[in-house]
């Protein structure tokens, strides 16, 4: 994860092994969406824009908004499973989740603001709808 100014990657849901996409474009989007994070003041603090668009919390989903309202997270990069979680910052373990897949809603693939579900074990255990992969993105020339 970028220690300083902003970099690009695309997400990966653990649990579903698959991008995430933006609903604002329902999902369609060549060929993947690129999300900006950037860091912020504080420990693993960053906020997140995709296709320029803010990303935050809207009744308990992660949704992306045009205003410049910008929200913070912590993201973690969890060693025992190599990918990361995501925290809603100041909110009390409200973390991304990838829901259970029901292909008849309109977008499946919606990620939701849920309690961050671990085991204490050393090192902690994460349920993988939990967990997330970023992948530096590679801007086409």
């Amino acid at each position: 994860m970028t220690q300083n100014g902003s970099s690009e990657y695309y997400i990966t849901s653990v649990e579903h092994q698959q991008f995430l996409s933006d609903a604002k474009d329902n999902g369609v989007l060549p060929p993947y969406p690129i999300f900006t994070i950037t860091k912020r003041e504080g420990v693993n603090t960053y906020t997140i824009k995709v296709n320029g668009n803010t990303i935050r919390n809207l009744d308990n989903c992660v949704s992306s908004f045009e205003d410049r309202h910008t929200e913070e997270w912590i993201i973690t990069f969890r060693e025992a499973h190599r990918p990361y979680t995501v925290e809603r910052k100041g909110e009390g373990g409200l973390a991304w989740t990838a829901p259970w897949l029901e292909p008849k809603k309109p977008n499946p693939l919606q990620i939701l603001c849920e309690p961050l579900i671990g085991n204490l074990s050393d090192p902690p255990q994460f349920d993988p709808a939990h967990l997330f992969k970023f992948e530096l993105a590679k801007r086409v020339k």
